[in-house]
């Protein structure tokens, strides 16, 4: 199935503001990334319209498009509400987890694996390793809440130029696997608050 162009440009548009190409509070302009992108007018409106309903995009009366600003005020909420749902994620996940689901996971880890050892990479990988935990939870609004939190952080992480450990990230997966196999959620429960608390001391 061909991917629209809308889609394509709401993951460009998207990863420069998660790696802040497109930085905090900056102005919009549709011709740059039209030009960006190598796509028409139509498409990227869609996705900044999509991204602007996620809340990395804030649209000003009269003043145009604007990359929504992050602060650590709005960081401490997010990562509270992130632990809090962490012993759902860890139950739902081995609940639904199925042999399909982990060789998607190991493939990743290979996939990534592979990726040039870089500082976007490693944000990238550590953004991969908590996406396909929540969509192994079969929880389309949960898998929502998570990553637009989830985004948030990452956003907060490169803005500070906070650095991953990508060896250790790749380790985790391979722990993720061992846990949800084991069927054991009170690791995996731990392991994903050790993300989150790390997270939160180094920023």
């Amino acid at each position: 199935m061909k991917v629209k162009d809308s889609d394509i440009a709401y993951e460009k548009i998207k990863e420069k503001i998660i790696l802040t190409e497109l930085m905090p509070g900056e102005k919009i302009v549709e011709n740059e990334l039209m030009e960006e992108c190598n796509l028409g007018r139509t498409p990227i409106r869609e996705a900044l319209t999509k991204l602007s309903y996620e809340g990395f995009i804030i649209i000003k009366p009269r003043k145009g498009m604007f990359v929504s600003e992050i602060n650590l005020k709005d960081l401490n909420k997010t990562l509270a509400l992130r632990l809090e749902l962490i012993h759902y994620i860890s139950i739902e996940a081995i609940r639904y987890t199925t042999i399909e689901d982990i060789n998607r996971i190991i493939e990743l880890k290979n996939k990534n694996s592979k990726l040039e050892r870089n500082y976007i990479n490693s944000i990238l990988i550590d953004l991969d390793f908590h996406l396909i935990i929540y969509k192994l939870c079969r929880n389309s609004f949960l898998e929502e809440i998570m990553t637009k939190m989830l985004y948030f952080s990452a956003r907060m992480l490169v803005y500070k130029n906070e650095k991953n450990d990508i060896d250790k990230t790749l380790n985790d997966y391979d722990r993720l696997v061992e846990y949800i196999k084991n069927k054991d959620s009170k690791n995996l429960e731990d392991l994903l608050r050790y993300h989150i608390l790390d997270l939160e001391e180094s920023i």
